[in-house]
């Protein structure tokens, strides 16, 4: 009777111990995919501020090369207009 009661408590500890690796193993990969979800927000972040940055300065650029177009435009839309003024004849 002795020998099944201590035979039961040995099964009992070893279905403890592997409960309790396998709970620390299951937490050490909750704590990896922890880490690894904070190191990819934290590329994301940095990587959609570059892109911001750089589709920002293309706006800028495209604005200013239309605003030299269009002052370029009125330019020659003025000097047209003033070309087709009639001169008086003497």
């Amino acid at each position: 009777m002795v020998v099944k009661g201590e035979e039961e408590e040995n099964r009992l500890y070893s279905k403890v111990k592997e409960a309790e690796y396998s709970r620390q193993k299951q937490e050490q990969n909750v704590k990896r995919m922890q880490q690894k979800l904070q190191q990819t927000k934290n590329r994301n972040s940095q990587e959609m501020k570059r892109k911001l940055t750089e589709m920002v300065k293309e706006e800028r650029e495209l604005e200013q090369k239309m605003l030299r177009e269009q002052a370029l435009l009125d330019k020659v839309s003025s000097f047209i207009s003033y070309s087709e003024i009639p001169v008086p004849s003497l």
